[in-house]
């Protein structure tokens, strides 16, 4: 059974999942953070690796668009070969709860990707009005460390992404054994880290 994990997780390290959702741009701005989303896209595919998105709100059309501008400018490989775009349908199957079958369709797009990158995670509670902590978000946490994937938090980028960032900087060696991402962590951190940097701390880290 370990040998066969350890195979599929090598079969997937081309293969980033890009989870997240903004509702509440802060603390960066909504520019900023789509900027950044857009570059974490094209970064993605022009470093030979392939898109997972389930298009969370605010996140997934950003990373998109910049997958998208990345390939049309070289033409690396067939667009349709180097993504995995899964909107969440809003009706589950007949026989299904909602919140059982959007588990399930999770868990089928993080057991496919090697990395995931997480970014914000918030949303609008429908009730009150308010802006809340993307529980879908912290859902797909726990799947990628049920599944053994590598996460990837910007914390810098606040919310669900900042409390997934706390837990692995406390603990980077649980996450990443074989070590060598601790500054890379901290970069993916911190306020005072440029764009640029906190790219390229992702894509080091991959």
């Amino acid at each position: 059974t370990e040998i066969l994990r350890e195979l599929s997780s090598r079969s997937h390290r081309k293969d980033i999942f890009v989870s997240g959702s903004a509702y509440d741009f802060s603390p960066m701005g909504r520019g900023r953070i789509e900027a950044l989303s857009q570059a974490i896209g094209r970064e993605i595919i022009r470093n030979g690796y392939n898109l997972i998105s389930g298009f969370g709100l605010g996140i997934g059309g950003a990373v998109i668009v910049g997958a998208m501008e990345e390939h049309y400018a070289d033409k690396k490989g067939d667009f349709r070969e180097r993504t995995t775009l899964r909107p969440f349908p809003q009706e589950p199957p007949r026989g299904m709860s909602r919140e059982a079958f959007w588990t399930r369709y999770r868990e089928d797009m993080i057991a496919n990707a090697g990395f995931v990158v997480f970014l914000c995670g918030n949303k609008i509670d429908p009730k009150t009005g308010e802006t809340v902590l993307a529980d879908g978000v912290m859902e797909e946490f726990e799947l990628t460390k049920r599944l053994r994937k590598y996460p990837i938090p910007v914390g810098a980028t606040g919310h669900v992404a900042r409390r997934i960032w706390d837990e692995v900087n406390a603990s980077p060696e649980r996450f990443f054994p074989g070590g060598g991402v601790k500054g890379h962590i901290k970069t993916l951190g911190s306020a005072d880290s440029t764009d640029r940097e906190i790219v390229e701390a992702v894509f080091a880290i991959v």
